[in-house]
């Protein structure tokens, strides 16, 4: 039998078991703060954006390819009134072409060889949607 993401992703808000510190510390190293935005790239449920979001007030716009997971992800927003920071979208990443740069990019547990054919296609594509001296949060599932 091989398991969906929907089977591993059904009891639990995280898919790539990032600690919460882990997830904090990110937020500092990156200087996120209320005049920053984070692009989260394969956003899943919401729940480390929303965790940076709630912490340092950064601006999120996230992308993910899973409806439930958007729906999910923006009622967890409401739920938490952050819905004035962070906003989920149901899209192929692949084809994202954002208007403005970020001044982060996460890319937590999507497998950017899997996404982007190769790490140095994905890194690309991450250096054309963050700013100059901006910060990319990558963590490869497990």
């Amino acid at each position: 039998m091989q398991l969906t993401y929907d089977d591993i992703f059904k009891h639990s808000d995280m898919l790539n078991p990032i600690s919460t510190r882990t997830l904090l510390l990110a937020g500092k190293l990156a200087e996120f703060g209320p005049e920053k935005t984070l692009l989260d790239l394969g956003s899943g449920k919401g729940f480390p954006s929303l965790l940076w979001a709630s912490t340092f007030g950064i601006k999120i716009e996230g992308f993910e390819l899973n409806r439930k997971y958007v729906r999910y992800a923006n009622s967890y927003a409401r739920l938490l009134n952050l819905t004035h920071l962070a906003k989920y979208k149901c899209r192929d990443i692949r084809r994202l072409k954002p208007s403005h740069r970020y001044d982060a990019v996460a890319s937590l547990g999507i497998g950017i060889t899997e996404v982007y054919g190769a790490a140095k296609m994905a890194l690309e594509k991450f250096r054309q949607v963050v700013r100059s001296g901006g910060f990319l949060i990558l963590a490869e599932p497990v």
